[in-house]
């Protein structure tokens, strides 16, 4: 068992190189412009947290202004967005204007941190470059490059599995030690379960899947020839419903929180009963519900092979579905000659499944998420990091004999793609903006004039909102 008394001499050295890296990703990203873009409806955030004569309480409860009226219940992502729109504010009002998300930017970072610790620490297999590459590979996804200020609640959600996804690990490496000696991890895992549903849906939506995952490997480890065959004790069935437990308490939690704590509090502090019908998927009573369904294969589909390749389109579809089939087909080999893979190919099975249904609830919902331009947001980061903590796992337990040639290829492959990341977002043109066009197009003469006090607004060909929030930020500096 690897400790932190017997790691290996250069590990404080590679997490400080790790940061480095990480955080030089993300000043690239802000140097090449990641903040020179507003969102229009960035424009109205930045009005709306800062508003005079309300109370912080009364801004974050207030889903009316905050998320269009539409309740999510998320409101500890809207504190987060009200830093942001702190730092932004700063920076106006000291002439040097940007849309950078600082709080995305360092949850990014502190996620592929987490990632690097529990690579080094609990997955000796992937080896020292393997470790700090595959966590690169996640903060230099074109994923992450979506750090302009709009919303925080993804990237907290992905350093919220981060550390669920380390934590579990860990769990399941120590399995055969008491309990009080992983007070560490329990307690990461459980703050991580508990927490993310209060920053956005996609948080509520992977409790749950990680709930059914549990109770799903109760029943199936609990008929005696399994368990028989896969040598599982009765700490290990305990630890699976102490998990359970975690994840349903959460979620239980959380729809009372929703139902009853949220709409309590919005109607206490701004006086109204926020709507739900956002939240109600409804039936799919027609044919073009029934096809939207397939939205969710095209998103998972095309954002996983776009990171794996640089491709976009259909290119990365048929990538993506490659990749996903290929992967099965490795653990189905491996499963063949080893016990334990059976239970890899179950969770990476298992995994594939949950982030596809997450997917089509997400595209269902929210059909405009596979526009050409909207498709490789932040959307996908807790699927990407998800994908990225399997693969590590897949990588160590399939980790044998061959062990020295699966670490040469994992460190030339995530290498190359790395590489293909940054060489893209540094020197090629970026993707079409779509219906952001325009709003890109004026955010350069947006910046001039928020730095420019003298500089009239009104003679520029600027979106309506952009001429509101010069006019609001003028009047806040007289």
């Amino acid at each position: 068992m690897i400790t932190m008394k017997n790691q290996p001499a250069g590990y404080l050295l590679d997490s400080l190189i790790m940061f480095a890296a990480a955080a030089g990703i993300m000043f690239m990203r802000f140097m090449l412009g990641s903040g020179d873009v507003c969102h229009p409806e960035s424009c109205a955030f930045l009005q709306i947290y800062t508003e005079p004569g309300k109370s912080l309480l009364q801004i974050i409860f207030n889903p009316w202004y905050t998320d269009w009226n539409c309740y999510q219940a998320r409101e500890l992502s809207y504190l987060l967005d009200w830093c942001d729109v702190q730092i932004i504010k700063a920076s106006i009002l000291a002439g040097h204007a940007h849309f950078f998300s600082v709080v995305s930017a360092l949850m990014l970072i502190a996620a592929a941190m987490v990632l690097h610790f529990g690579f080094r620490r609990w997955m000796p297999k992937l080896g020292r470059w393997g470790a700090m590459l595959l966590a690169l590979l996640f903060v230099a996804a074109p994923a992450c490059n979506s750090v302009g200020f709009f919303r925080s609640s993804k990237p907290a959600v992905t350093l919220g599995i981060a550390i669920a996804g380390i934590a579990l690990w860990s769990i399941i490496r120590r399995r055969r030690e008491t309990i009080s000696t992983q007070w560490g991890a329990w307690i990461s895992l459980g703050s991580a379960v508990f927490l993310m549903p209060y920053f956005d849906r996609q948080g509520m939506f992977f409790v749950s899947a990680f709930t059914v995952a549990c109770a799903a490997f109760i029943i199936f480890l609990s008929l005696k020839p399994i368990s028989v065959f896969f040598s599982i004790a009765e700490s290990d069935r305990s630890r699976l419903t102490a998990l359970m437990i975690t994840g349903m308490t959460s979620t239980t939690l959380a729809t009372f929180y929703n139902l009853v704590i949220g709409p309590y509090l919005i109607f206490y502090l701004n006086g109204y009963h926020p709507s739900f019908n956002y939240q109600n998927m409804g039936y799919f009573n027609s044919v073009r519900s029934i096809f939207q369904l397939l939205g969710g294969s095209i998103y998972l589909l095309d954002n996983t092979g776009f990171t794996v390749s640089g491709c976009s389109g259909p290119a990365a579809i048929v990538i993506g579905a490659f990749v996903f089939l290929l992967w099965l087909l490795l653990c189905c080999k491996y499963a063949k000659s080893h016990p334990a893979g059976w239970l890899l190919l179950i969770t990476v099975a298992g995994v594939m499944a949950a982030l596809l249904v997450i997917a089509n609830i997400m595209t269902t919902r929210h059909p405009p998420i596979l526009l050409p331009d909207v498709i490789h947001s932040g959307y996908f980061l807790p699927s990407l990091v998800t994908l990225i903590l399997l693969l590590a796992i897949s990588i160590e337990v399939m980790g044998g004999e061959n062990i020295v040639r699966l670490q040469t290829v994992t460190v030339i492959l995530t290498a190359v793609m790395i590489g293909i990341h940054l060489f893209s977002f540094a020197f090629s043109k970026q993707e079409d903006r779509g219906h952001l066009d325009h709003y890109a197009a004026s955010s350069s003469e947006l910046i001039r004039c928020l730095n420019d006090p003298a500089r009239d607004p009104e003679k520029a060909r600027i979106p309506y909102s952009y001429l509101q929030l010069i006019r609001y930020y003028r009047l806040m500096q007289r």
